[in-house]
């Protein structure tokens, strides 16, 4: 698929141009839909800064991928596996992360956000065990039925 490879401190990650990507969330719209495609396999991959928002990467595999500083409002994530990814200074208001794997998940700076009552997704049965962002992390497992109230405001 003519991927890059970058090396940081002993991680590869993959990176894609604008149509790489284009192809990978069109493949996996044809998944999503049962018409042949393939399911959206973005794991490991710099995605850093980038725009993805109101993509539907429902079920994708974003499993160690540097997600940090991207719009990802209004998303589907639902049933996603970002286990190891990081999202720190990502915007998620509105997304969806119902039944996503967010084990040991980087999600520091979205507590403003939360506290601000942006964030309108879902996150009934995601996996929080691990997940690195300290108060969220906290405060999300107490009060994980208050998030899905918020998606009803």
């Amino acid at each position: 698929m003519g991927e890059n490879i970058l090396t940081f401190k002993n991680l590869k990650m993959k990176t894609f141009d604008e149509e790489q990507l284009k192809r990978i969330f069109s493949s996996h719209t044809k998944w999503l839909n049962k018409e042949g495609g393939e399911r959206a396999d973005l794991s490991n991959s710099d995605l850093s800064g980038l725009s993805l928002r109101g993509s539907n990467l429902s079920g994708s595999n974003l499993s160690g991928s540097n997600l940090r500083d991207s719009d990802l409002r209004d998303s589907d994530l639902s049933y996603s596996c970002l286990r190891n990814s990081n999202l720190s200074g990502s915007n998620i208001s509105g997304s969806d992360l119902s039944g996503s794997d967010i084990d040991y998940a980087i999600f520091c700076c979205v507590v403003d956000l939360v506290l601000q009552k942006q964030i309108r997704g879902n996150v009934s049965n995601s996996s929080l065990m691990h997940s690195h962002s300290s108060p969220i992390a906290i405060w999300m497992r107490k009060k994980s039925n208050y998030w899905n109230s918020l998606a009803s405001t």
